[in-house]
């Protein structure tokens, strides 16, 4: 019962500017919310299109902390812990599809932008 997190995939304009800023064509992206109490649970994700996204060459993701830091807020990227953060730090993962865990242990919900792209 406390693993639950939301997503919001209406990024285009987030995306464009990001894909800039990294030096990537994006993908995919989208802002996760992990709300008071709640969790994401240890995964990684699945998308429908991964083959399409392949097709273009070698993947990389990256994650943006967008929330101010709150005591409780932590994501978990293979066997890194990220606490703390300020906004506007971004994570590039070694692999896009490690696995990863959002908690939320605090009084204010964790955002977070995730861009995927070659």
């Amino acid at each position: 019962a406390s693993v639950r997190w939301i997503n919001y995939y209406d990024t285009k304009d987030i995306e464009t500017e990001i894909g800039k800023t990294l030096n990537i064509t994006p993908l995919r992206s989208w802002i996760s919310c992990v709300e008071p109490g709640y969790m994401t649970g240890y995964h990684y994700d699945i998308d429908d299109n991964e083959q399409e996204y392949l097709s273009h060459g070698t993947l990389k993701r990256y994650s943006i902390f967008i929330s101010e830091p709150d005591i409780g807020h932590l994501f978990i990227l293979g066997k890194e812990y990220f606490h703390s953060k300020p906004q506007g730090t971004i994570l590039k993962w070694g692999n896009y599809r490690e696995w990863h865990n959002g908690i939320n242990g605090s009084f204010t919900n964790k955002y977070m932008l995730h861009v995927i792209g070659y």
